[in-house]
């Protein structure tokens, strides 16, 4: 049995339409970039200025505001419990 060229040759997927996209990071500097998502702006809360795995003098920093929230709702709640 014989197949046709039609069936042998391999099929070239469409490239998928690319837009500009402008990229705003958190301390207000800015980027163009290539992509896929037809949104024409995209506006980061984190990035690698300040993220603490970027940043490990920054981790340090942070501390004292992660103790005075999530901990201290944390020990609020289960500090009283008795093991």
């Amino acid at each position: 049995m014989r197949c046709s060229p039609r069936l042998l040759a391999k099929r070239r997927l469409p490239s998928p339409a690319t837009f500009t996209q402008m990229v705003v990071l958190s301390d207000g500097s800015a980027y163009e970039q290539q992509t896929t998502s037809p949104r024409a702006t995209l506006r980061l809360t984190r990035d690698c200025r300040n993220h603490p795995l970027w940043n490990p003098n920054m981790s340090k920093s942070m501390q004292g505001a992660e103790e005075a929230g999530r901990m201290a709702r944390f020990k609020e709640r289960y500090g009283k419990i008795e093991y």
